[in-house]
């Protein structure tokens, strides 16, 4: 779907695509082994300017819109989830929110070094009573002096764009697979079924990027698009465990444990947990046509 794509667009997916198989494909399965935080990595994305591809210049950012946003994202989580989950946290969850709402001391203190990566937010919205129900919330903060006293109990600490990675790696990894499983005398690619499976995911895939796609554009454009992103993450969190669980490891069958796609069909399912569950995107997708 480049031909969507400004040629701005077209260099920064190149660019950020090889990063990703350079870079992250190497280390994706040794950090899902050992839990570990890629700091070196993140390093580097911060030197090309992807820890804030879509902030402002006045504070440090790249300046990008929110489709090169996507693409960096979905580029990303094609081969580590959660790389790609740490940047959308920064950006979304972190930069974003200081940005809009946070004072011009607070912007200028914090933005900088969030952008070049020195400094690595977290979002703490779930407690032990409290996910989406975030009017339960009890965590409370108090000014004493100068200084703000947090108290209570968060857990989960922790996005549409990084369904899409991950289900674009499903389905490459499912062709490539097709193509060398030879089963009576021939690729699987040439049976009927595998390809039905490929083509539905292929559709499902680009269904959903088109919307997600669109929700950039309207923010991109506008301040209102709580519609347009609660479509996309609704039908990609739906593709990607389609794409991921149903589908690639059945494709490749019992290597299907032994290789990428386990990994894939792990990281699937949260996306439609966090950040607001598929039964919230209903809910936002509803008032707005209801009201």
């Amino acid at each position: 779907m480049n031909y969507l794509l400004t040629e701005e667009q077209r260099m920064l997916k190149e660019m950020v695509q090889s990063f990703a198989r350079e870079k992250v494909k190497l280390l994706a399965k040794e950090n899902d082994r050992t839990g570990e935080f890629p700091a070196d990595l993140i390093k580097e994305l911060s030197e090309l300017g992807l820890m804030g591809i879509n902030c402002l210049e006045q504070y440090g950012g790249a300046g990008a819109d929110n489709v090169s946003y996507l693409l960096t994202i979905e580029a990303l989580s094609r081969y580590c989830a959660s790389t790609g989950v740490i940047v959308s946290v920064q950006i979304s969850l972190v930069e974003d929110p200081i940005y809009r709402y946070g004072t011009e001391e607070q912007k200028k203190k914090y933005l900088p070094d969030l952008y070049s990566g020195r400094k690595i937010g977290c979002y703490c919205l779930t407690e032990p009573q409290a996910g989406s129900d975030t009017g339960a919330i009890k965590t409370s903060a108090v000014l004493k002096g100068d200084k703000w006293v947090f108290n209570g109990t968060k857990q989960f600490i922790t996005n549409a764009a990084q369904a899409l990675g991950i289900a674009n790696g499903s389905i490459e990894d499912s062709v490539a697979y097709a193509r060398e499983r030879v089963q009576f005398g021939q690729p699987i690619a040439n049976f009927q079924g595998i390809k039905w499976y490929i083509a539905d995911m292929t559709t499902e895939y680009e269904a959903a990027w088109l919307l997600t796609y669109r929700a950039a554009l309207v923010k991109d454009k506008g301040p209102c698009f709580s519609k347009e992103t609660a479509m996309a993450k609704l039908k990609a969190s739906r593709v990607v465990e389609f794409c991921a669980s149903s589908t690639a490891v059945q494709i490749h069958g019992g290597y299907g444990w032994e290789y990428d796609p386990e990994r894939y069909f792990r990281d699937s399912k949260i996306t439609q947990i966090y950040e607001e569950t598929g039964e919230i995107m209903r809910e936002i997708i509803a008032a707005h046509m209801l009201k």
